[in-house]
């Protein structure tokens, strides 16, 4: 039932031995200003709660039924300053045992759970933490020992943060060492997120066991308005990676597998409601590694605006080794499905529900190559004809069958016609025929250029044979008026 109050600026609590604040629900202990104080851009924050070195304790912290808060300038004065609210580092000391129970962390600026030595022990459950204009670092690796209650599984929830970061996450997952009660635990799993501006999830390192399809590094969670997410495998490791389980609502996700080309990244059984998958990829060199599936995509509202949204559930593919196969799509609300823009290479996305059975619908939710957008074609065959997911259709609309259109650009990556009855054909910029692929112009074509920039690169062939009778044309656009500029 006590009441700690900072009446100054600079106040702040450092424990070089214990600090044991142990409340109950009924009465719990708040760590906070002073209420008679009027905060403004000059006074009402403090600097929170850490340890430091030289220290000495085998209980070195003991919170139950406590808040933190005030850590920051008050934001409606106008101002801007946030300190720390809670530093664990030095708390975690050798062999020692510390508890978090039923802690609130608030109107604050940052929190760092860390332990300096890993064979701490810590007992952790029922963590809030909301209202903080900094940062909340949670280090994974730090926490070996999971005995005595020391999973973080399901015991974190973060609303209204400016920015998360959480390292190591999978780094216990793959371990089962019964004597720290790993069990093939991620660290971070099922945790609670809302309302986050920018948000960091890097798995790094491995623990014990070599990370497989069997024990991944894997995480799992709840997301919910996060303006940037940032999912990212080791980058200098081959590993198993996998996000499960999860539900991603108003958020922007950015998935990023390791940058070696024996790298396995699962998006696996995920449900994305008015959200926005960005897949990226490096130097795989399988086109198995990299997959999406088993997940649904649906919409309650139009797609947000502003910043780097866009209208599609998923955009951005900066490669064409990632599968998308197996999920379900409900284009509505202005949402549609898929973008792909890499403009080397075709995407395969086959066996998905695609929320119709006809083809022009489906191609109307797809924006690839057929669109002229610069970017390869995305192989949607075959793809099932109800969400039932009972029946297939392999006949889906392939670049084969589809003629040039007669204003071009971008990367030719199947075999195509320019045909007379088609003719005039317009370049509206650069035009490159991919290694391996023919450009044919039949005779009597005319190919006008409309833009400065426009061109045609052949990295494959280029055959234009016309005859005395109908030679074949390559100029300007007879309408545009030449001049210097």
């Amino acid at each position: 039932g006590v009441e700690v109050y900072a009446n100054t600026t600079n106040s702040s609590i450092t424990a070089y031995g214990e600090l044991h604040a142990e409340g109950t629900v009924a009465s719990p202990i708040e760590f906070g200003i002073n209420p008679s104080i009027t905060r403004n851009c000059n006074q009402g924050w403090w600097n929170g709660i850490q340890s430091s070195t030289p220290n000495m304790g085998d209980e070195p912290l003991l919170l139950r039924n406590v808040s933190i808060w005030g850590t920051r300038r008050v934001v409606s004065s106008g101002c801007s300053g946030y300190y720390n609210a809670l530093n664990t580092n030095y708390f975690g000391r050798s062999n020692s045992f510390s508890a978090l129970d039923n802690l609130t962390i608030y109107d604050g600026g940052y929190v760092h759970f860390e332990s300096s030595d890993y064979s701490a022990s810590w007992q952790i459950n029922n963590i809030t933490i909301h209202n903080m204009s900094g940062y909340v670092y949670h280090y994974s690796n730090h926490f070996r020992n999971r005995c005595n209650g020391g999973s973080w599984d399901g015991k974190v929830t973060m609303t209204d943060i400016n920015q998360v970061n959480l390292q190591y996450v999978g780094y216990y997952s793959t371990s089962t060492t019964t004597s720290y009660c790993h069990n093939y635990e991620s660290s971070v799993s099922n945790w609670t997120f809302d309302r986050i501006n920018q948000m960091y999830i890097d798995f790094d390192s491995y623990y014990s066991g070599y990370p497989s399809a069997n024990h991944p590094m894997f995480i799992q969670g709840d997301f919910t308005e996060v303006n940037y997410l940032d999912i990212e495998a080791y980058r200098y490791g081959s590993y198993h990676t996998v996000v499960r389980d999860s539900t991603f609502t108003e958020s922007r996700i950015r998935f990023a597998p390791s940058q070696y080309s024996t790298a396995h990244m699962n998006i696996i059984n995920n449900t994305f409601v008015d959200s926005q998958v960005i897949l990226y990829a490096q130097s795989q060199s399988s086109t198995t590694d990299l997959i999406l599936e088993e997940s649904s995509f649906s919409s309650t509202k139009a797609p947000t605006t502003g910043g780097s949204w866009t209208d599609y559930y998923i955009d951005g593919n900066s490669y064409g080794k990632w599968i998308i196969q197996n999920n379900t799509f409900a284009p509505a609300n202005g949402w549609k499905n898929l973008r792909y823009t890499y403009n080397i290479g075709n995407m395969r996305a086959p066996y998905n529900w695609w929320g119709s059975a006809t083809n022009t619908t489906i191609d109307g939710n797809i924006n690839d190559y057929l669109d002229s957008n610069g970017g390869g074609w995305v192989n949607y065959s075959p793809f099932w004809t109800s969400a039932a997911m009972t029946q297939l259709d392999w006949n889906g609309t392939s670049p084969s069958i589809v003629p040039l259109p007669r204003s071009v650009s971008g990367t030719l990556i199947f075999n195509q016609t320019m045909s007379l009855n088609n003719s005039p054909y317009y370049l509206i910029g650069p035009l490159s025929v991919a290694p391996g692929v023919r450009l044919t112009i039949d005779s009597g074509v005319q190919v006008y250029a409309n833009t400065t920039n426009s061109s045609i690169t052949a990295y494959g062939e280029l055959h234009a044979e016309g005859t005395v009778a109908s030679p074949i044309e390559f100029g300007i656009n007879p309408s545009i008026t030449r001049n210097c500029n």
